[in-house]
Order: C-alpha cells, then sequence, then structure tokens
C-alpha cells in the first residue's frame, strides 16, 4: 500500500479518535462541574446566605443530570451511517493510489463523502434528547404564541 494512502487512513482514523474522546470529555465535564459545585458548597459556612442559593443550584443540576441520563441519548444509526460513509471515502482514496492517472478523479468525490461521513459520526455520537425513533427533540422556545 502506498505511504500516501497510509497515511490518508492514519489522518482519518485520528480524527474519528479524537473527536471520540472530545464527546466523552464534554460528558464528564457535567459530571466533574457538578463535583466541584459540591464542594464549594461543603466549604461554605452554614450562615452564609448564598449557601441556600448553591444548594438550590447543585439540587437543580443532579435532578436534570439524572433525568437527562435517562432520556438522553446517542444516535447508533448515524454513527453506523458516518462510519460506512468514511470507510466508502476511504475505499476511493484507496483505488485512486493504487490505480493513479485518472483515477486521482475519485478524490473529488472522496473529499466530500469523508466530510459527510464525519459529519453524520459526530451529529450521532451527541448526546440529546430524541424520539422513539431516533430523532433529536427540537426545545420550542416559551413565550409568546404567535397566531
Amino acid at each position: 500500500m502506498a505511504p500516501e494512502v497510509v497515511a490518508a487512513i492514519v489522518g482519518a482514523l485520528a480524527l474519528l479518535v479524537t473527536t471520540w474522546l472530545q464527546v466523552r470529555r464534554n460528558d464528564a465535564g457535567r459530571g466533574s462541574q457538578l463535583k466541584a459545585d459540591a464542594e464549594l458548597l461543603r466549604l461554605l459556612p452554614e450562615d452564609s446566605t448564598a449557601r441556600p442559593l448553591l444548594l438550590s443550584h447543585v439540587d437543580n443540576r443532579v435532578r436534570a443530570m439524572v433525568a437527562g441520563q435517562e432520556i438522553e441519548q446517542r444516535d447508533p444509526i448515524l454513527i453506523t451511517m458516518g462510519l460506512s460513509v468514511s470507510i466508502m471515502a476511504a475505499a476511493l482514496v484507496v483505488v485512486a493510489a493504487n490505480n493513479g492517472g485518472w483515477w486521482w478523479a475519485f478524490m473529488i468525490l472522496a473529499a466530500p463523502l469523508a466530510l459527510f461521513g464525519i459529519v453524520l459520526f459526530v451529529d450521532g455520537l451527541r448526546r440529546v434528547h430524541r424520539t422513539s425513533n431516533g430523532r433529536p427533540i427540537t426545545q420550542q422556545p416559551s413565550g409568546p404564541q404567535q397566531t
């Protein structure tokens, strides 16, 4: 296999791994912020005026986190589609690299295909509230209704 092909595949895999690690870090960040707030609450004196506010804030965050973990989920179909499309793009790169010549024209198709695959993969990794068929639920703005 040509070194250019290996470099392209390694680069694509590195991008997928770093994206996955970023999503994992963001999920872990929620808990660490809550832990820091709870520690701050523990350090506040009992007679502090900020204590009830912080206690209410921590309580609301715990409730939201527990409720969110029951409802928020990733979309395995989008993750699978993203990986599949990215693999197809990598296959086009391999074909172009192995055959050379006019086969390099496949790169015109491979580049947007790889980008589309990565977008699908990242969108599927997001934890959001979803309907029963896996589609994200969008929050309706709360305000005066217009007719």
